[in-house]
């Protein structure tokens, strides 16, 4: 479910989120995980541009039955046009959610970098 999307900046098919404007971005994550066999893990990772560029990690590990919770929360630049998306591997684990909503993504634009807007000569 989307709450909202102002400027349409995240990709809600692919999760993908591209900063409309150069500026400080603020983006959380919260995932609800629970275990499927004895020992389980999760890593999540908010990712920038690449599969290489990590900028905010998250990690649990939970035995069978149980559920834990991985958060990330950070601030990065961006330039106008950059990506970032959260990326996640599990091993016997399960992202949860239902109509509670536990696994949520947020992000908004913090501090705009206006200064390519600005005149040369005053």
């Amino acid at each position: 479910m989307t709450v909202a999307n102002t400027g349409g900046a995240l990709n809600i098919t692919n999760g993908v989120f591209t900063a409309p404007r150069k500026g400080s971005y603020y983006f959380s994550f919260k995932g609800v995980v629970s275990a499927t066999a004895d020992r389980a893990a999760a890593y999540c990772h908010l990712r920038k541009n690449d599969w290489n560029t990590v900028i905010a990690s998250g990690l649990c590990h939970q035995n069978k039955n149980l559920a834990c919770s991985v958060s990330l929360y950070t601030r990065v630049d961006l330039n106008a046009g950059e990506i970032t998306f959260v990326d996640c591997k599990y091993e016997n684990i399960e992202l949860y959610d239902d109509t509670t909503h536990f696994t949520q993504f947020s992000g908004w634009l913090v501090d705009e970098d206006i200064s390519s807007r600005l005149p040369t000569k005053l």
